[in-house]
């Protein structure tokens, strides 16, 4: 190799992700139930939604839909004591 040629660059191998996952965070998430899941209806993803739609139905999980992903956002990020998102998500349950 002359002075003016780069050195090969070596990749280490990815690690699987159940690798990266300590062994109890993986047994963790296995075993976690899902209560409610919440679908914007502006979601662009026809495949993405009929997966939801049908992993939810499934598994006997409350399915809760929003008119955006804007407003899902904004729910998420204000979720708390008395708040409206809160109000929503707990009348949800109690009707289902």
């Amino acid at each position: 190799m002359s002075g003016d040629e780069a050195a090969p660059v070596v990749v280490p191998p990815v690690a699987e992700p159940a690798a990266i996952i300590p062994e109890d965070m993986d047994l963790l998430l296995r075993s976690a139930v899902a209560q409610l899941c919440v679908l914007a209806e502006d979601c662009n993803q026809p495949d993405y939604v009929k997966l939801v739609k049908a992993l939810c139905a499934d598994h006997n999980i409350n399915l809760l839909t929003v008119p955006s992903a804007k407003t899902l956002g904004e729910w998420a990020g204000d979720y708390g004591e008395d708040t409206t998102a809160l109000n929503i998500v707990k009348k949800h349950i109690e009707s289902n």
